[in-house]
């Protein structure tokens, strides 16, 4: 029996995660517009008051868009997670594959050996 690198798998969807990998790239940028809009009807509100209650949602909404640029890059890191998860299951295939592929050759070495004898 020969072992092939290619017939081992760690049974993982790499399509399947490679796309939900760009899915979160698409909702990346689906937030990034969400948050442009919110910033616009944002800046739009000084047509509507003014005052001391304006400046204090201002400052609030300014602390709070510091969190629009986490949320973003939290959610390209785990896109690129999932890519990392790939390439790594891929090596891992491989490396497990060949150690498969050697014990075998080894092993039927040996029987080949207990032949002889």
């Amino acid at each position: 029996m020969q072992s092939n690198a290619s017939d081992i798998s760690l049974n993982v969807n790499e399509n399947d995660l490679s796309q939900f990998s760009m899915d979160l790239l698409t909702i990346s940028e689906d937030v990034s517009d969400i948050f442009t809009s919110i910033d616009s009807k944002i800046e739009s509100l000084n047509s509507y008051f003014s005052g001391k209650q304006y400046d204090k949602l201002m400052n609030k909404y300014r602390v709070l868009r510091k969190n629009y640029s986490i949320v973003k890059d939290t959610i390209v890191s785990y896109s690129d997670d999932l890519i990392c998860l790939v390439n790594k299951v891929r090596s891992g295939d491989k490396h497990i594959a060949l150690i498969i592929e050697d014990a075998t050759v080894e092993n039927l070495n040996k029987a080949k050996n207990v032949e002889k004898i």
